[in-house]
């Protein structure tokens, strides 16, 4: 690996070698970079599998390997990759292409039958026909195979994938001796009638589906424009896109927050590499208000209630709401009316919000209150 500096002087950083380095193995016959990674083709490799990588039983059925640099630029092998059907002789790894999180891998010696995205890899009944493979590097930084791509007309020596290319989520590949005579774009494809002419075929990864559910009531829209639910809560969006989802409440209810694909009660950001589920919780807002009678204030534990300047707040739901009585001087406080009076003359009173309440809060002069207490007005 070289690098170059500030001043354009390239030095060499680091030698690459695999983890399984064997005779005739020709390990880096093909070689992608991107970013902090590096893919390495190995065609003549043998291994019958991915788990055992000592195992010589499968002669060049190929591998690749990826490498990936730290922050202090030391480099490491991060991954072996195999095909998910290895064969003697399938020459996995003769091409290589690499963006991001991305790899793709031919085989053009491969020998399946089978035509379009995940078909039947076991078939061997068409010699050199090739294959491709798609990897994906997860966030823990392993790699999975994600696609078996062949050609739309897999045929006999057609060698799919001896050249491959990928960035962003197309992938490119190659089939130098396919033989139809057609040309352009999309020609027909069924003939061979120009042998060795060659094919370049494009695949792009399917739309992914983005559901919205809802507990409560309000809206949710997209950005781009497509989910408007709840008319429409279900849509496809193109491989890879970024979509904001924003949450709107409906008059008497807020948003409280995001569940499944997004969390948080701010804006959604949702990536659509697969398939995703977002949900939404609204919930019901229960107005309190305070009348006060006399002098005295009334605030409420929650914020929301400090009357007399503020009187009447909302809030979720059943929520028990702790309100506060606090005379001014020379009063008392007396009681709670309305949908308080079962706290009687208690300073401190739960009001639980199962419907809209009124809180009524008494509050008398202490020479009245006094009075009242020590003499017994009688008719």
């Amino acid at each position: 690996v070289f690098v170059r500096n500030e001043e354009g002087q390239w030095s060499q950083q680091a030698y690459l070698k695999p983890s399984n380095t064997d005779a005739g193995d020709q390990f880096g016959f093909s070689v992608a970079a991107s970013g902090d990674t590096v893919l390495v083709g190995s065609f003549r490799e043998s291994s019958a599998s991915g788990g055992d990588q000592q195992d010589n039983s499968a002669q060049w059925a190929g591998a690749a390997y990826v490498f990936v640099r730290d922050a202090e630029d030391i480099w490491s092998q991060q991954a072996y990759l195999k095909a998910s059907n290895p064969d003697e002789i399938d020459y996995f790894g003769e091409s290589v292409g690499l963006s991001g999180d991305a790899a793709i891998v031919g085989a053009y010696t491969e020998d399946s039958a089978s035509t379009g995205v995940d078909g039947d890899q076991t078939d061997n009944s068409a010699s050199d026909s090739g294959a491709v493979y798609a990897f994906v590097r997860g966030s823990s930084g392993a790699w999975s195979q994600l696609a078996y791509l062949k050609a739309s007309n897999a045929e006999v020596f057609d060698r799919f994938g001896r050249a491959v290319a990928v960035s962003g989520s197309t992938i490119v590949a190659a089939a130098d001796t396919e033989s139809s005579g057609a040309e352009g774009v999309d020609g027909h494809q069924d003939n061979n009638d120009v042998s060795g002419s060659g094919a370049v075929y494009l695949f792009t990864p399917p739309d992914r589906e983005l559901e919205v559910t809802r507990i409560g009531q309000g809206q949710v829209i997209s950005d781009p424009a497509g989910i408007q639910c709840p008319s429409n809560c279900q849509i496809d969006f193109p491989f890879d896109i970024q979509v904001e989802l924003s949450a709107i409440a409906a008059p008497g209810w807020r948003f409280d927050q995001w569940a499944g694909g997004c969390t948080g009660s701010g804006s959604c950001q949702v990536t659509m590499d697969e398939d995703r589920l977002v949900g939404a919780r609204f919930i019901r807002q229960r107005t309190l208000a305070v009348v006060i009678s006399g002098q005295g204030r009334v605030t409420s534990q929650q914020p929301g209630i400090d009357c007399p300047e503020t009187c009447e707040a909302e809030f979720d739901q059943d929520s028990e709401v702790l309100l506060i009585a606090t005379p001014e001087p020379g009063w008392v406080f007396s009681s709670w009316g309305g949908g308080a009076s079962s706290c009687g003359s208690s300073l401190q009173c739960t009001v639980t919000l199962d419907a809209n309440r009124t809180a009524g809060a008494l509050f008398e002069v202490v020479e009245d209150r006094v009075f009242r207490d020590r003499f017994e007005v009688r008719d």
